[in-house]
């Protein structure tokens, strides 16, 4: 597209937005390019701006942050009171501690078993010896049967206590090691619960807004702050329902602004949310910018005209001589028209009229 139509064709589209056309009481039909567009209210917002709300409820103890603030993920912003969830907390760490303490401390009952079982194992083989060796001599006739008897009770006796020590050891250390897991997933729940009364930033970006102060009450139905992007921004479009068949991804966008005077910005359509809202009869289109201009701020309001159609040497008039639908009125009288495409300064006639038709304002 060459700088002379795309002159021609901002032009006729801020023609179209800012309706400066003074009003003519005769002209005639015309050729030139002719620019549909749909008019939409715009407003700018960060890029993945959202609402900062509170898990848990209750007074707003500490605020780290300012607006306009960068911030990180995981950021902390500000804290609620957490006074019980605090000692819940500090009480299950010292329980965790002291089971860990209980399972794996130097003076803890497993090791004192473990003591236990290796006296237990030097007896055992102490009177294992003894046995065999009464046996051998009661083999050789030597010794009498009662000393080999109390021999033989002897080493089974350590027998048995050294296997009862080993089962006591293996039910000890599962049960311990049961109340250190419990204990551990204890403190892991208290301090979740703590996190919780903890709110942070979950992006990289910019504190727009607070909404609540310090010493005051918050809950998870009201926000605390919102936050987005700090230098991406998106233009949010409410287009009418009427006609919003017409708006497609990619089409081309005009927008002004009246912080930016006499300044066309352009944008191109990225999505088209398919719900209306019910309250304002309009339908949410987004747009980015071609080129963003410095210093936006949210919320920033204009009119944007999104470029539907265009098309180049078709016969036109101004549509406020149109009437009835279809009706034009010339100095030799009322005549039907064809109209095609349109916008809010001018009419497409496709049949009815030629240049050589005066028209006269009705």
């Amino acid at each position: 597209m060459n700088n002379t139509r795309i002159l021609l064709i901002l032009a006729i589209a801020l023609s179209s937005i800012f309706g400066c056309k003074s009003k003519q009481e005769e002209v005639k039909p015309q050729y030139k390019a002719l620019v549909e567009s749909v008019y939409a209210s715009v407003t700018v917002e960060p890029e993945d701006l959202y609402q900062v709300f509170p898990t848990a409820s209750g007074v707003l103890t500490h605020v780290f942050v300012e607006e306009g603030d960068t911030v990180f993920i995981n950021q902390l912003l500000a804290k609620v009171e957490a006074d019980e969830p605090e000692i819940n907390a500090e009480n299950a760490a010292l329980n965790s501690k002291l089971s860990q303490a209980s399972y794996s401390g130097a003076a803890s009952i497993l090791s004192r078993i473990k003591d236990n079982i290796r006296v237990a194992e030097d007896q055992l083989r102490i009177d294992s010896l003894n046995y065999a060796r009464q046996l051998r001599l009661a083999e050789n006739k030597i010794g009498s049967q009662v000393e080999l008897e109390n021999r033989k009770l002897k080493f089974e006796s350590s027998k048995n206590q050294l296997e009862t020590l080993k089962s006591n050891l293996t039910e000890t250390d599962r049960e311990l090691n049961n109340k250190l897991k419990l204990s551990k997933n204890e403190l892991s729940r208290a301090l979740s619960r703590l996190e919780d009364y903890s709110i942070k930033s979950r992006m990289n970006g910019r504190v727009y807004s607070l909404l609540k102060k310090e010493g005051e009450l918050v809950n998870a139905q009201q926000a605390f702050a919102e936050i987005g992007m700090r230098n991406t921004f998106v233009l949010k479009l409410l287009v009418d329902e009427v006609d919003i068949t017409k708006v497609k991804l990619g089409q081309r966008t005009l927008i002004t602004f009246d912080a930016f005077a006499d300044t066309v910005f352009d944008a191109e359509i990225t999505k088209i949310y398919p719900s209306k809202d019910e309250r304002t009869q309009t339908f949410l289109v987004e747009a980015v910018f071609v080129s963003a201009p410095d210093g936006l701020y949210n919320g920033l309001a204009g009119e944007a005209n999104i470029i539907t159609a265009q098309s180049e040497n078709v016969l036109v008039i101004p549509s406020e001589f149109l009437f009835d639908e279809n009706q034009v009125k010339t100095k030799k009288g009322q005549v039907e028209v064809t109209i095609g495409k349109r916008n809010m300064e001018w009419l497409e006639i496709t049949s009815g009229l030629d240049t050589n038709a005066i028209l006269v304002n009705p």
